[in-house]
């Protein structure tokens, strides 16, 4: 048949991904950061670096639902929020309670976890 010649010289060599670049890492783009994240001191639960969604796996069905919509309602305020991420808590003291509320269910299902019931 009349295929076209290759062009003349070596063939280039295909580079192999980087590990962890590809798209068989399967984590996608960096975690947004939450408000959650960024507390002020004092909380015994956030702030402290446990991951909350692996933590909701032990919460009952009540206390997820609050979790959910107690954090849906300060994300919203913070996606509106113009201004320095340290701000936001002094700024919002009606959502710190409510994040005060979330520290607390967060603390009881953490204890729970660890005494392992």
């Amino acid at each position: 048949m009349n295929r076209p010649k290759r062009p003349p010289g070596p063939q280039p060599r295909r580079r192999k991904p980087a590990p962890g670049h590809g798209p068989a890492a399967g984590e996608g783009p960096p975690r947004r950061r939450s408000p959650l994240d960024l507390v002020p001191p004092g909380f015994r639960a956030l702030g402290t670096g446990i991951d909350r969604q692996s933590l909701l796996s032990y919460a009952q069905p009540q206390e997820m639902f609050f979790i959910h919509a107690a954090t849906r309602s300060i994300e919203e305020a913070y996606r509106g929020f113009r201004g320095r991420a340290e701000e936001f808590w002094g700024q919002n003291p009606d959502l710190l309670q409510q994040a005060r509320q979330i520290d607390e269910v967060l603390a009881k299902i953490l204890s729970r976890k660890q005494s392992g019931g």
